[in-house]
């Protein structure tokens, strides 16, 4: 139960705050210093605490990409989102938008999520009447994270 509210806090921060992070907050120890090794030469590095007190997000660039690391207050990689264009997205995820959501536009920027050696990608799609976020497996799997009506 705590992985799945784990999971949720870290992709609400994602996907509702997106790259825009603006905080500087102090991290522990444990994390600086599992982050400094995993991410050696990141650049623009801006931490904030997501999920209550328990989760640390360092959203930064690492080999000229935007990517955010979450990790637990021990020092744990919790999980890594990286933005990736549309086009790197896999060919099987690709081939099942087409097919099912071939009425919505996409954006270009795509959040793909790895947690626990799982790898899963959310698309956000365009329709007439509605933008979708869709859930993708790296197999083309698709489901709806969240939908919202446009506004008029």
């Amino acid at each position: 139960m705590k992985k799945m509210f784990t999971t949720a806090a870290i992709l609400l921060s994602a996907i509702t705050i997106g790259f825009a992070a603006n905080g500087n907050e102090p991290v522990n120890q444990k994390v600086k210093y599992s982050f400094d090794r995993a991410f050696a030469g990141a650049d623009n590095i801006a931490w904030k605490q997501v999920g209550g007190e328990d989760i640390y997000k360092a959203a930064f660039v690492y080999n000229n990409e935007k990517v955010e690391a979450y990790y637990g207050i021990e020092g744990e990689l919790l999980a890594t989102a990286r933005y990736i264009n549309l086009k790197q997205l896999p060919l099987s995820v690709a081939q099942s938008l087409k097919v099912q959501y071939d009425a919505y536009v996409p954006e270009q920027e795509v959040i793909e999520y790895a947690d626990g050696g799982e790898t899963v990608y959310y698309v956000r799609l365009a329709g007439s009447k509605a933008i979708v976020t869709v859930k993708a497996t790296a197999n083309g799997d698709l489901s709806v994270f969240s939908k919202e009506k446009r506004k008029k």
